[in-house]
């Protein structure tokens, strides 16, 4: 059986080593509006160093609820949180550079998903840049993509590991950080 990931990045100030995960995933269920027999075959597990709970499900019904949370009321109070699914095993992900800022998503959609790229699943564009990410269904990215009539250079996309500005460590940015208040130890220990 296929499972779909969901990954949910509790914002705030919500640790995710140092929080009732029961009770988190109770929080997740209710604001995802599911009842707990709809997440009997679930199974979730949690990243300590990137502050995120991972849920794998085989139903589809239950990974759009999850994804379409964010936020969750935990202990009488509201905490953002980010969600959304995760590719699959099987795919690769390459970008596009100096693609027009204008062109809405709708219209990057119709140009680069097409009978030209047939291995091509989805495109988006990172942030507010001329970068496209294109997702592909399978484990090589091709050197070269049709966006309309166009060919265009298409190259191995490569994720930056996050580095913590405030706590030091690896895996989320400063403005995640689950620790805001506790600046890092910088003195050394000889």
């Amino acid at each position: 059986m296929d499972h779909h990931r969901v990954i949910v990045h509790p914002g705030g100030s919500l640790d995710v080593r140092r929080c009732n995960k029961l009770k988190f995933l109770q929080a997740l269920l209710l604001a995802a509006r599911l009842p707990p027999t709809a997440a009997q075959e679930d199974i979730v597990c949690t990243s300590d160093t990137k502050n995120i709970f991972v849920i794998s499900t085989p139903n589809l019904q239950t990974t759009k609820a999850y994804a379409k949370v964010r936020g969750i009321v935990l202990m009488e109070r509201e905490h953002p949180a980010s969600t959304y699914v995760a590719a699959s095993g099987t795919t690769s992900r390459g970008i596009v550079r100096e693609v027009g800022a204008d062109l809405p998503d709708s219209e990057l959609q119709r140009l680069f998903v097409s009978s030209h790229n047939p291995t091509l699943k989805g495109v988006r564009r990172i942030k507010d840049t001329t970068t496209i990410l294109l997702l592909f269904d399978r484990l090589k990215v091709p050197h070269y993509v049709c966006c309309g009539m166009l060919l265009l250079r298409c190259t191995l996309y490569k994720r930056q590991i996050d580095t913590c500005r405030n706590c030091g460590r690896v895996g989320h940015r400063q403005d995640l950080c689950p620790t805001p208040s506790n600046p890092p130890d910088l003195t050394l220990s000889v």
